[in-house]
């Protein structure tokens, strides 16, 4: 589940004004798609299918994308709600288990159970960047408001993986392992 914000233009004889226009978004993993509900009128508006059942959904308004993962095909969907379709398939390997967003909309950051690690995809170059070693089955990430550390909190081990954010010169993102808090079982 998660919300999803888009501009609405005016009409075409120019009358009304652009606003905000919210919905929300859910994957229905066994069903193979994503329903939109239009947040004013409470209602599914539309119904996105796709080739792979998505398990998460999360959206980013800054990029006008939503990203839906998919246990089943070991990936990542790049989905434009407005034309109803999936644009790009980012293939990861493993259990995507859950996604963060970076500040500026630009990164994303998947946690994947199934490989010990963390994709940090690129969405300008709509590819994974780099890969970084994490505790045992990492369940869920999270940003610091900076954008400067990833937190992944690991289901086995009861730790959380602390991972140093950059940008190189050449524009290329990276992460590296700074440690490990030890946290309880989960």
């Amino acid at each position: 589940l998660s919300i999803f914000n888009s501009s609405c233009r005016p009409a075409a004889d120019g009358q009304g004004s652009s606003r905000e226009k919210a919905f929300a978004l859910v994957a229905n993993e066994a069903g193979g798609s994503l329903s939109v509900i239009d947040l004013d009128t409470l209602r599914v508006s539309s119904t996105v299918p796709l080739q792979s059942h998505p398990s998460r959904v999360l959206a980013n308004s800054r990029r006008g994308e939503v990203y839906a993962l998919s246990v089943q095909a070991a990936s990542v969907m790049i989905v434009n709600v407005s034309a109803g379709r999936a644009e790009k398939t980012i293939h990861l390997g493993g259990r995507p288990a859950s996604a963060a967003l970076s500040p500026d909309g630009d990164m994303l950051y998947v946690a994947n159970a199934a490989l010990n690690n963390v994709a940090l995809i690129d969405l300008s170059q709509g590819k994974v960047s780099a890969q970084v070693r994490t505790g045992n089955q990492p369940e869920f990430v999270a940003v610091s408001p900076d954008g400067r550390l990833l937190l992944v909190s690991n289901r086995n081990g009861g730790t959380v993986t602390l991972i140093g954010l950059s940008e190189e010169p050449g524009g290329s993102h990276t992460g590296s392992l700074i440690g490990e808090i030890k946290v309880g079982s989960q």
